[in-house]
This record gives structure tokens, sequence and C-alpha cells, in this order.
């Protein structure tokens, strides 16, 4: 069934062909496909040694690996990134690549934002709690250090087995 007016070309069956996806496929220079390959394989052999050193995590990397598959088969997935291109009437299909890129980082940085966010919460309520325990060590310092000096005054001060000055010594002689 056609719509009337005909098929916009976009939304061509001929648009969805094989011959359609590799013709924009091979539009692309073949150093443009080498230097994606190598720099895909550069970003996951930086990303792998990462990991390998402790130095990111794997729930962190998984974007970061994403990428860079991406970056070494994007000519396999060209042909459909010029259909979209087409359809959304976008004049060159690098241009919707290089906007996937930039939504990409703009998701990277907004992850990475939001654990930044909970650091801070984590920290704060961690620097309160220290804080805490910190002022309740000193104050049972305090007490502790307070009960021994009444020890000692009350040892110093209380009553003895002898005299303990020359008064008490002539009250003590005294019939």
């Amino acid at each position: 069934m056609t719509p009337p007016g005909g098929w916009p070309a976009a939304f061509s069956p001929a648009a969805f062909s094989p011959a359609a996806a590799s013709s924009a496929a091979r539009e692309i220079p073949l150093a443009h496909t080498v230097f994606s390959v190598a720099v895909g394989f550069v970003v996951l052999a930086v990303v792998l040694e990462l990991i390998r050193r402790n130095r990111l995590q794997e729930r962190y990397a998984a974007l970061w690996i994403l990428a860079a598959l991406i970056a070494m088969t994007y000519r396999l997935w060209l042909g459909p990134v010029a259909l979209f291109s087409d359809w959304a009437e976008i004049g060159d299909p690098v241009t919707v690549v290089l906007f996937l890129g930039i939504l990409m980082s703009a998701l990277l940085i907004l992850q990475l934002s939001v654990k930044v966010s909970e650091f801070s919460n984590r920290i704060k309520n961690l620097v309160q709690e220290v804080a805490l325990l910190k002022h309740e060590r000193e104050r049972e310092t305090a007490r502790r250090e307070e009960a021994a000096r009444r020890e000692e005054t009350a040892r110093t001060d209380g009553p003895t087995d002898g005299p303990t000055d020359g008064v008490d010594a002539l009250r003590s002689d005294d019939p």
C-alpha cells in the first residue's frame, strides 16, 4: 500500500536496500576507516590497561569499551546512519555520527556528575560521623581525666593514719 503522493525518498523500499547502505559506506575513504579502527583499538587498549591496573572500575569502563567498539565497526553501521540522515533530512551522515558522539559524551558526563554528587554526599556524611565520634571520644577522655583527678584529690586530701602537718601533731599530743 503506497501512500498518496508516493513514498518520501528516505522511506522508499529502495532506501533500505543493501545497495543503498553499501553505497553510503563506499563514500568513506579508506584512510578514515583505518584511522577510526586505529583510534578504536587505542581507546580499547587504554581502557583495558586502566582496568588491569585498578585505575578504572569495570562499571565505568562499559561506555568506553562500547565507544571503542563503535569506532572500530562504524563502517558496518554507516548505511543505517546514512538512511537516518536522509530520513531526518540531515545533509551529511558524518553530522549524525558527530551528534551521536556528542550525545554519548553528554550522557557520560551526566553519569559521572551523578557519581560525584553521590560521593560528595557520602564524604560529607562520613566527615560528620567522624566529627561526632571525635567529639564523643574527647568527652569520654575528659570524663576519665576528671575522675582520675577526683580520685587523686580524694586520696591526697582524705583521712590519713598519721599526722600530716605540725598542727595535727600538736593536737594529737594534747591530753
